[in-house]
């Protein structure tokens, strides 16, 4: 296991950093609510935008920054007209993008019956307007005849932290979530009950043996609880490369965004928000 490597924030207030010039792959123009920000469950802080955007547009700033000064690399963050944020790094546009724009808010779950169906309020009420319909279709995302019941007592702010790490088993790269106490004890019992699932038929365990993770809308992994006993750690696995497991391990850190960014452009070029 190693830990996401610190660097070096730029602020706009610093004239520069390091002994030598800076050069930047990848200049962002973003705007913090703007249109075509995605729909998620922090959309009422794009509503507290009209009375009080300056204080919305600081917060996001001030995650930004956080982002940066937690990634390998170096960045220059600067608030420009129209309430709008430039950021200026040298990381790769992709990887950028993911950074600076991903909301970042992550829930875990347990399986209940029931079809994912968008136009049934059960559906939404339980998975709390997470959902990407891309994924109703793979098994392993979501089990047939089962959606997700997110965890209201288990939230983003129980993680102590996240850091990258190696299975020992695989090899492959993994995100590491520890929790606090409070989430450790919720923890536990999910993952209790899970595995009580899966022992009473280790041939075919049923849905409710597993417990699923998301990244924002997604579900990033819905693993089979195969261990008892476990209490304030997880691993997630995801065929990461080494740079976009580094990527979600801060942004699980550091905490979701405070409210939606979307793209105006990536190295001067129009971005549409399908593509951002």
């Amino acid at each position: 296991m190693f830990r996401a490597t610190l660097s070096m924030l730029c602020l706009a207030t610093l004239a520069s950093c390091g002994s030598g010039p800076v050069h930047y792959k990848t200049t962002l123009l973003l705007r913090v609510c703007g249109p075509g920000s995605p729909e998620n469950v922090t959309a009422p802080e794009c509503t507290a935008l009209a009375s009080n955007p300056e204080t919305v547009r600081t917060k996001v700033f001030t995650r930004l920054e956080d982002r940066a000064a937690r990634f390998q690399g170096q960045s220059k963050i600067t608030a420009v007209g129209d309430g709008e944020i430039k950021v200026q790094t040298t990381l790769a546009s992709t990887d950028a993008v993911d950074l600076f724009t991903v909301m970042g808010s992550i829930a875990f779950a347990t399986a209940i019956p029931g079809t994912p169906d968008p136009t049934n309020a059960s559906f939404v009420a339980d998975q709390r307007g997470r959902f990407n319909p891309q994924q109703f279709d793979e098994s392993d995302l979501y089990p047939s005849g089962y959606h997700w019941l997110i965890d209201t007592r288990l939230t983003a702010g129980d993680v102590a932290s996240a850091v990258t790490g190696t299975d020992n088993s695989t090899g492959q790269v993994t995100v590491d979530i520890t929790f606090d106490s409070k989430g450790a004890a919720e923890w536990t019992k999910i993952t209790n009950a899970a595995y009580a699932a899966y022992h009473a038929d280790t041939a075919g365990p049923p849905p409710t043996a597993q417990i699923a993770i998301f990244l924002d809308n997604d579900v990033l992994t819905a693993p089979i609880v195969t261990g008892g006993g476990q209490s304030n750690q997880t691993e997630i696995t995801g065929n990461f490369t080494a740079a976009s497991a580094n990527t979600l391990a801060v942004l699980i850190s550091e905490g979701p965004l405070p409210a939606e960014v979307s793209v105006v452009s990536v190295n001067g070029q129009p971005e549409s928000p399908a593509s951002s």
